[in-house]
């Protein structure tokens, strides 16, 4: 019986079947910067790439969560190039994937229809719709996905007014069981405007130090297994005690 890919391999090997090449990951340390950490799209050579998609960790990251649940409607704000909705569609087969995507620019605007193209193209239920989060966002997911999300993951504007307006426009669709998750918390510094939209409405919600951008997810209930997938992605007490202190938690006690 032959092995199935992994979700990583199949996104890279989709992108360069319709005539791209992705970069990834490429750490900092060798490539002396920072900035190829997140994932950039190419034409040959020449980066094509206006908003940067998703770590490949967070592509791990993102598989490990859906592993533990049995999403059926996925709902995400912020398409760009379609990295991360192609990805959740591979990685939850059985769920509906809807994604808004304002297209400011004629990058992300391309993308909503060649997004749409490729996804059927490999046999994947997604739908990319163009329209501004959060006023948008009521109409799409009543129309596309009957009105409730099992997941939604927020990867639109990078403010901590935005990611309140973004969750408020989210919980009525929500349930008890829906996770969800934010991008970019700790690199945009957004914890502040987090904390502001999950504590009018209060929802556990974890951070994550494993993940590139600083992932958040909030759930009123994260599904069994969770407090595993909290040690494997840096969201537990031993963080927060490598945390403080610092250079310190390398030395072996004695």
């Amino acid at each position: 019986m032959a092995k199935s890919k992994s979700v990583a391999l199949r996104l890279f090997e989709i992108y360069k079947k319709n005539g791209f090449m992705l970069s990834s990951e490429l750490e900092p340390e060798y490539m002396k910067t920072d900035k190829f950490v997140f994932t950039r799209l190419y034409i040959g050579h020449m980066n094509q790439t206006y908003h940067l998609g998703i770590a490949m960790r967070e592509i791990a990251f993102l598989e490990s969560l859906s592993s533990l649940a049995d999403f059926k409607n996925i709902f995400i704000i912020g398409n760009s190039f379609g990295f991360s909705t192609l990805a959740l569609a591979l990685m939850n087969p059985q769920a509906k994937v809807v994604a808004i995507e304002i297209g400011m620019e004629p990058f992300t605007e391309k993308w909503i229809e060649a997004t749409n193209i490729i996804a059927q193209a490999e046999g994947l239920n997604v739908k990319v719709v163009q329209g501004s989060s959060p006023d948008n966002n009521a109409e799409i997911i009543e129309r596309e996905l009957g009105g409730s999300i099992d997941f939604a993951f927020v990867d639109g504007l990078h403010t901590n007014e935005a990611v309140q307006k973004d969750f408020d426009s989210l919980r009525p669709f929500g349930h008890e069981r829906t996770i969800y998750g934010f991008h970019d918390v700790l690199a945009h510094k957004m914890v502040e405007g987090l904390s502001a939209a999950v504590g009018r409405n209060p929802i556990p919600t974890q951070i994550f130090f494993a993940t590139p951008s600083g992932i958040a997810l909030a759930s009123a209930a994260f599904p069994e297994g969770f407090d595993v997938f909290c040690d494997l992605y840096g969201s537990n007490s031993l963080t927060q005690a490598i945390l403080q202190k610092g250079v310190a938690a390398v030395v072996p006690a004695a």
